[in-house]
């Protein structure tokens, strides 16, 4: 969906700088139609066609309606109810309502909602003259779709023996702006950097104080990504993020749910073009996490 306008609230103070960048925690005002989808009341659907039990409307072929399904355990009985009969498409002229714009049936609140919604996000600025931020945003837009997916279940990620949960390997990527006029419509030289907006995922690990499981799933990272063809070529504790719970969940459900983690800094990160290289990188985050033959070091 192609969004017409957003605004940007960037903090002054960094939470975080390196060699090529600044980062700043920002608030990203967006349309509120972004997160909701619209939708039709059924009670304005019913009070706009009081004549359906009567049969008027277009009638249509037998269809199955959804399957309900009751469970009983133990043992464990699966009942499966299902309606065949004659079904009535009825015709409304009720319109679909988006998330500001509501009827209020069914509301738990009252007065008008807001048509934007505000969402935390981080925001990478670049230092002037340096190219990492523009190649970061280049290899974001180049991952595989599933870097980017939330997965349920486990898998086994050669070196490691132990199966690994499978989350999502890097932060989501919202976008890559850089300003239309450098200048900022006069002739001072003063840099504007471009912005490379992405998903919050909390802050970096300690080695020292993540048990066998979390090490092993920090380390899964790195090889899912050499298993898609890339190297990273920075990696370090710094650039592995920890936060505690799923993004994917509720924030009062995040904290007795287990630990995320995403790997990030990609501004260096190419694709893969010898074993060699990518035989020196494991061994790097063997070691940085003491697993397998460092595991005793």
């Amino acid at each position: 969906m192609q969004v017409e306008e957003a605004h940007l609230y960037l903090s002054p103070s960094a939470v975080g700088s390196g060699n090529h960048s600044v980062v700043h925690s920002v608030d990203w005002e967006l349309p509120r139609d972004l997160f909701i989808e619209p939708r039709l009341c059924r009670t304005c659907v019913e009070s706009d066609a009081p004549d359906r039990e009567e049969g008027e409307g277009e009638q249509i072929e037998e269809e199955d309606s959804e399957e309900e399904i009751f469970t009983v355990e133990p043992p464990r009985v699966v009942r499966v109810a299902s309606y065949s009969g004659p079904a009535l498409r009825i015709h409304t002229n009720e319109k679909w309502q988006t998330a500001w714009d509501r009827c209020g049936h069914g509301g738990s609140g009252s007065g008008t909602v807001p048509r934007t919604a505000t969402v935390s996000v981080i925001a990478k600025l670049s230092i002037e003259h340096d190219l990492h931020l523009a190649r970061e945003a280049s290899n974001y837009q180049s991952f595989p779709d599933h870097f980017f997916e939330h997965w349920n279940g486990y898998n086994v990620m050669p070196p490691l023996h132990d199966p690994v949960p499978v989350g999502a390997l890097c932060p989501q990527f919202y976008g890559y702006y850089t300003p239309d006029d450098p200048t900022d419509g006069t002739n001072h030289p003063n840099y504007l950097s471009p912005i490379l907006l992405l998903e919050c995922c909390g802050e970096e690990i300690n080695p020292d104080e993540l048990c066998i499981d979390d090490k092993q799933e920090c380390a899964s990272l790195l090889f899912r990504f050499h298993h898609a063809g890339w190297l990273h070529e920075s990696f370090a504790a710094r650039n592995i993020l920890w936060q505690q719970g799923k993004p994917t969940e509720w924030p009062i459900q995040r904290a007795y749910s287990t630990k995320s983690f995403r790997l990030i800094d990609f501004g260096r990160s190419r694709k893969m073009d010898s074993s060699l290289t990518r035989a020196s990188e494991e061994d790097t985050a063997l070691r940085l996490l003491h697993l397998l033959h460092h595991a005793d070091r």
